[in-house]
């Protein structure tokens, strides 16, 4: 279980850089985080079911205090990331139990990683959460890239000086791709 804790905060750690976060050992069940704007208790869930259970909701009440601990000094973002055992990912019933708790909003956000193997599992496991980054796997689509596209579509050159001019849109954009074509778009 300790790997795949250590594999989670590492895998954080590679998501976090923009954040300031420490980490603290408390006399509640797990780990807390505090990542940017956001408390993440880190619980490690024993094999035995109705076990991990009770350490879930131990986790919550836990999150409770801290939610009323802020009290008045602001909103807490608090998300419990529970660990299940590793080998766990492909049994039925472990699959129910994290949709159980996840569907479970009290309190705070409940996320389950069911661990299968490595870093990249746990990212895949952080693309769930807030920690994901959709934004470093966008492309950024621009006039070069619209430049190389028309190429390998072999867009006529005059084609593309209607669509790169920025005054054209809408009728008149297509007004003057028909003036081109002699009045055929396709052919």
């Amino acid at each position: 279980m300790e790997a795949a804790l250590e594999i989670l905060i590492e895998a954080i750690e590679s998501r976090a850089e923009e954040f300031s976060w420490t980490c603290t050992k408390t006399p509640d069940p797990g780990l807390w985080l505090e990542v940017g704007a956001h408390k993440v208790l880190l619980l490690c869930l024993p094999k035995d079911l109705p076990l991990a259970e009770q350490v879930v909701n131990e986790g919550k009440e836990a999150a409770f205090d801290q939610w009323i601990a802020a009290g008045e000094a602001g909103v807490v973002n608090i998300v419990m990331f529970c660990i299940a055992p590793s080998g766990h990912q492909d049994q039925p019933e472990w699959k129910m139990m994290a949709g159980q708790f996840e569907r479970d909003d009290l309190v705070c956000r409940k996320l389950v990683w069911l661990p299968s193997s490595g870093l990249d599992n746990a990212r895949n496991f952080l693309d769930r959460t807030f920690l994901a980054r959709p934004w470093d796997m966008a492309v950024q689509q621009g006039p070069d890239e619209l430049a190389a596209l028309a190429e390998s579509l072999a867009v006529p050159t005059e084609w593309m000086k209607r669509l790169m001019d920025s005054e054209l849109d809408g009728a008149d954009l297509l007004n003057a791709l028909l003036e081109i074509s002699d009045g055929e778009l396709c052919r």
